[in-house]
């Protein structure tokens, strides 16, 4: 059985955090800082164990990435359009790549230099044939980019103020850097969203603004948003590995209801999107 380990607040370095325990929350070993109001996962998997999680495709991210390909194109068309508002990048560094759906539309827009960065050998292999981009399978430690990516991965890294900090490497002055993460003020975040086996932080808009500052990053956007679902894949994705969520999605696609949930999804406001710059 893999070991697991605690962990402090990685804002405040405080060990006395506070157990989270609703009837919309499983016994899932959450806890939430007392001082800075941080959510993570504590007597979690050490780092070489969560890695084999994502190098193995144990979560079979690869093949659930791949169906949703036409929703998340729009999705990430829109933090483009954002991030266009703030300036024009020429260069961009996804982090966490996955099957390369975030550069496409980012060559769609014309954007010549395109690096990925994905664990998963899969998923990299897949981005590789499919769209020819390069990707890598750890943070390069030279280069500078106009705009750095983090979709859906910050909540899955062991301690992403340290991280932070180092990706800042990668940035320049003019530098943007874009991150989404699940918004844990939202019901539907609390009810579909906590993973131990991949999510050991939880964000709320206050304590991913204080990540950022404590990185030494200013956000300059910072709003909850709801992306485009479809509900027949959430069949492939871990989110409804528990039976209950499997069986209120096939009833949902079987009473032909879909077309109905997915604009109520989209008004959950149930993700948080960040666009920041150095300080």
């Amino acid at each position: 059985m893999p070991s697991t380990r605690n962990v402090a607040c990685m804002l405040c370095n405080s060990t006395n955090p506070r157990k989270i325990k609703t009837l919309l929350i499983p016994k899932q070993n959450l806890c939430k800082c007392r001082n800075d109001g941080l959510v993570y996962l504590n007597q979690r998997l050490g780092e070489k164990e969560q890695k084999e999680v994502y190098e193995k495709d144990i979560l079979k991210n690869e093949a659930y990435y791949r169906s949703t390909f036409n929703k998340d194109t729009e999705n990430f068309g829109r933090i483009l359009d954002i991030v266009r508002k703030f300036g024009k990048p020429e260069s961009v560094i996804d982090i966490g790549s996955s099957t390369g759906t975030f550069l496409w539309c980012c060559a769609q827009r014309n954007i010549k230099k395109l690096f990925g960065v994905e664990i998963n050998k899969a998923s990299r292999e897949y981005s590789k044939k499919r769209f020819g981009f390069r990707i890598l399978s750890s943070i390069p430690k030279k280069g500078k980019f106009d705009l750095v990516n983090l979709s859906d991965v910050i909540e899955h890294l062991q301690n992403p103020l340290e991280s932070l900090k180092d990706i800042r490497k990668l940035m320049h002055k003019n530098s943007l850097i874009a991150i989404s993460t699940p918004n844990f003020d939202s019901i539907i975040t609390k009810l579909t969203q906590v993973k131990p086996e991949e999510h050991l932080y939880y964000f709320t808009k206050k304590t991913l603004r204080k990540t950022l500052q404590k990185a030494g990053f200013e956000a300059i956007y910072l709003k909850s948003t709801s992306r485009n679902h479809s509900v027949e894949n959430f069949l492939l994705s871990s989110t409804v590995k528990n039976r209950m969520f499997r069986y209120a999605v096939k009833a949902i696609l079987f009473l032909r209801l879909d077309d109905i949930t997915e604009p109520l999804i989209r008004k959950t406001k149930k993700d948080l999107l960040a666009i920041a710059k150095l300080e």
